[in-house]
Order: structure tokens, then sequence, then C-alpha cells
């Protein structure tokens, strides 16, 4: 019995070469149906008509794969698929088959596939371009492929054994229909990205996606550029099935349709078992321009290593983590997005070094997980931090430079624990921890001529210990029914008060080093439950 790989890019030639020439005259047994036709098969051609439509149920499973929709992913009728291939192997087997004459009558039946989207289209497309090889259809095994036209590029990523290498002459390859990968192959573009005129360009019109990644392993892109340069919404590149390791990658042309999707790199691939997942999760020194939706969508239970990342231009997220996703991200460069990284859902990954300019909001946590963000620097828009889901976030050594609004904002029900976070510029407000949220605030400083440097309102709690806050018209703010307990923060140069406390406000100030003048004032109204202790520099003033 011919070895063969189980997994599907190739089900179907696996299901060929593992067949033998032996046993003949066995009654058709019953076989999984997948599309609706007759279960049995008692001829070869029928067996060949039943294994096209096993590969018709995996088309139909890139029916949500979309421009539009981060969570489509390659999961329909997988279960129905890895039962069928087995049955129909003893089948094969149980009829005596010849494996090329059946390879003839599958090749046939292969020209019934029907798609439907785009990215259905093009895998249906791909098998048809007979995926089945030589006389071991399984797999023709790894090589090296030249190509230098947007025809050979197509031809090679489609009939490439698995593990070979895909050369790309400098020059354009320009494409009507996605690039489709379903076996674990290596692109190579020419250069590494210095001169213009040695780089290799895949541009695409498609709708949809330029490139789309569901392999029995790794694809693996280095020195390419990639352009969706359609009108239609598409993502550029979307990894639905195995692993990726991407290096030295620009990915640009994203198109977003009613303001979903567009994004540049989509990282949400099966996991079911019929797809081999690959063993590699890794973007190094990609850079993405010009993507409506975002950058790069981590998704799913992703867990990617990404190093040296660089995004400009998006109506949306530079980095987005959804979902499950977690890994580390590091020397992060975001500039003249909406978001600059957004972490939502459960989604708890490690950012570190991440430097973001201009976005509306540098960095935002708005779901439930656990995320990490460290030695960031966040720099202009109207917010640098904000953390309003429910969520239990670390910020370690964190910069937030000329935010118009808040440095960092904390709200809903986070719970979130600040160390050597420092806040400086024209910011109107330095850290702002509001509604039923709660911080645990270390070290650190805000340095600003706005109004507040620390602000709870609602009924968010807090500890602060050892801040610094130099600057604003008023140090420290505690209103409405918060309670919070500081000890040795520093409010220097405060211009009207080093803390005003009013409301239902309560808890204890320990140590409070204030400042001269006005900024020596400490503020409590009548109905505050706030006690200020062993702070020799401050005036205290009853309202």
């Amino acid at each position: 019995m011919t070895k063969h790989s189980v997994g599907w890019a190739f089900g179907i030639a696996a299901l060929i070469a593992a067949m033998s020439l032996g046993t003949t005259g066995c009654q058709a047994a019953p076989l999984p149906s997948t599309s609706g036709r007759p279960t049995t098969a008692a001829t070869c051609a029928e067996l060949a008509a039943r294994i096209v439509d096993t590969v018709q149920g995996y088309v139909d499973s890139f029916a949500h794969v979309s421009a539009g929709q981060v969570s489509g992913a390659v999961t329909a009728r997988q279960a129905d698929f890895t039962a069928a291939t087995t049955t129909l192997r003893e089948r094969g087997e149980s009829l005596g088959c010849d494996p090329t004459d059946l390879a003839d009558l599958i090749r046939v039946e292969l020209g019934r596939l029907t798609g439907g989207t785009p990215l259905q289209d093009a895998v249906a497309d791909t098998f048809r371009a007979d995926p089945l090889g030589t006389l071991d259809p399984s797999d023709l095994g790894p090589g090296e492929i030249p190509v230098a036209s947007a025809e050979q590029l197509v031809t090679a990523v489609t009939r490439a054994g698995s593990g070979s290498t895909i050369r790309l002459a400098p020059g354009t390859y320009a494409l009507a229909a996605p690039l489709v990968a379903l076996r674990p192959i290596t692109l190579v573009g020419a250069g590494d990205g210095s001169d213009p005129k040695l780089a290799s360009t895949i541009t695409s019109l498609a709708a949809g996606a330029a490139l789309i990644a569901a392999t029995s392993g790794n694809l693996t892109l280095t020195d390419l550029a990639i352009a969706h340069t359609g009108k239609q919404a598409a993502s550029v590149v979307v990894v639905a099935g195995g692993g990726y390791d991407f290096a030295r990658v620009s990915v640009t042309g994203g198109v977003a349709e009613k303001g979903t999707g567009g994004y540049g790199i989509v990282l949400r691939p099966s996991s079911s078992p019929l797809m081999p997942t690959g063993d590699r999760r890794a973007l190094t020194d990609v850079t993405l321009d010009d993507n409506d939706g975002g950058g790069v969508v981590i998704a799913g239970s992703e867990q990617p290593t990404i190093s040296g990342v660089q995004v400009t231009g998006s109506d949306g997220c530079g980095l987005c983590w959804v979902e499950q996703a977690a890994g580390t991200a590091s020397d992060l460069s975001v500039a003249g997005t909406k978001i600059g990284v957004r972490i939502d859902n459960e989604a708890s990954p490690v950012v570190t070094r991440a430097q973001v300019t201009d976005a509306d909001v540098g960095v935002a946590l708005t779901g439930s997980g656990s995320p990490r963000l460290e030695d960031a620097v966040l720099t202009g828009g109207a917010i640098g931090l904000q953390a309003t889901g429910s969520g239990t976030a670390t910020l370690v050594g964190n910069q937030v430079r000329q935010a118009k609004e808040i440095g960092i904002r904390l709200s809903g029900t986070t719970r979130t624990a600040l160390e050597r976070n420092s806040v400086s510029g024209a910011t109107k407000v330095g850290i702002a921890t509001l509604a039923t949220a709660a911080s645990t605030i270390t070290s650190g400083q805000v340095t600003s001529t706005g109004d507040v440097g620390l602000i709870w309102g609602d009924e968010a709690t807090g500890t602060v210990t050892d801040v610094v806050i130099r600057g604003p018209q008023l140090g420290v703010q505690l209103a409405a029914s918060v309670k919070v307990d500081l000890t040795g923060v520093v409010a220097d140069g405060a211009k009207a008060a080093a803390l005003l406390a009013s409301g239902k406000a309560s808890g204890t100030v320990t140590r409070l080093t204030c400042g001269q003048g006005a900024g020596a004032a400490v503020v409590f109204t009548a109905t505050t439950a706030v006690r200020l202790l062993d702070s020799p520099t401050c005036q205290v003033f009853q309202r």
C-alpha cells in the first residue's frame, strides 16, 4: 500500500494512492453521504463520483470565508469527509479499481465541481486543474520550481508537491482570481526589498482574498509583495488552514464591505483534526499599508509569534486579537489607524515594545481576556490606552505621550494592574478609572499641563502606591461613590489643588506629598469619607 497523507489538502489523491489492485467481486458497502448522492458504489465509476462528492463538500466549507467575516473558517463537512475517505479507500480496494483508470475517472468527475463565492470558485478551480499529479498522485514531493509569469505561478501553486519551493523572478504577477495553496509550500520572491526593481509582486483583482492558505502543513512566504488592486471587497491574505511563516512580506489593498472586512492578513486556521495545523505560527518583518479594515487579525485560538510588523493607513486596527487568540508580539510599529492595537473577546496576548502614532486610540482592551502590554510608546490621538471590557489586564512600563483627551482610561468592570507607566504632554486627564473598574497603580508618573492627573469616578475602586504627579490643574480627584487608597503619592506643581474628594468618595490617603501655594491644598466636601494621614506638607480645606 502506497504511503500517503491522510490530512485533506489532497485526501482524494491519498485515497487513490492507498488502494491496491487486490480483491474483486465484493458486494457494495454503504458509504457516508455528503451531498445527497446514492450511498453505495457498485463500480469504479460510481466510486469516482463519490470521491468527487467529498471534494464538493470540502469546497462548500469555504462558503463563510470572506472579506467581511473574520470568524469564517474551513470547518464544514470535515467530520463527514474523514469518514467518507476511510470508507471509500476500503471500497476501492474491494472493487480492485486500477489507480490510473480511477484517476482518469476522477478527473472527469472534477469537471462538475461548483463554487459559489469567489473563494469557493478558486478552490474548485484548483481541483479542476488536475491536482492528482502522476502515478503517485498522493503527492509529488518537494521540488524547486522557478516561475516568471502569472500563469506559471498559478500552475506551480496548484501542482507543486508538499515541501516544494516556488521561486518568483522579479516582476509583477497579475491575477484575477484568488491564489489557493492547499499543500505546504514555500513562495520566495526576488531581492530583499531594498531595490524595487528586484521585487516580486503578486497583484490581484479578486473578490474575497488575493491569497488563501488551507494547507496540510506550513505555508511559507519570503521576500514577497502581495497587493489587492481590485475594487471588490477582499482581505489580502487569509489563512484558513495549516501553519504559516511569513518573513519580509508586504501586504496592501484590503477593501472593506459595509464597514467590515478588508484586512491585510487574517490568521484563523481550522483546528479540526482533518487538517493538520503545521508547526509554524510566525510573522516577521511584515509591512501592511492601506488595508481598510485593519492590518493583521489574529482569531480563533491562534498563538502566533509576531515580530517587526509595521502597519500604516487603516480605518480599523493595526493589529487585532479576537476570540480566544493569544501568542506574543514585539517591536510593532503602527501609524495612522483608528485603533493601534485592539484586544477583544477572550484574547490574551503578550505585546511588548509597540509604537503607536496618531491612532484615535493607541491600544484598546475591550474584552474579557488577560492581556499584557509592556514597554509600549503611544503618541498622539485622543486616548492613549483604554480598557473598557471585563478582563484583567497588566500594563507595565508603557509611555503615553500627547494624548489629546485621556492618557489611560479604565472603565466597565475591568481589573487592571499598572506598574511604571507614564503619561506626559497636554493630556486633559492622565489616568481615569470609571464605572465599576478597579485599578492597582504602582510607581510611574503623570506629567501634564492638563486638567487632572489621576481621577476615579462612578463606583470605581483602586489603590495607588508611589506615583508622581506634576503639572496639571488638579493632582488627584475622587468623586461620586469611589473607594480608593493612596500611599506615597507626590502631587507636585498642581495649580488648583493636590487632591479634591467629593460626593460619597471614601478611602485613605497616606503620606501624600503636596506642592506649594495652591498646590498644597487638599479639599474635602462634607459628604466624603476620605481620611488624610501622615501628610504634613498638605493643607486641608473642608467645604
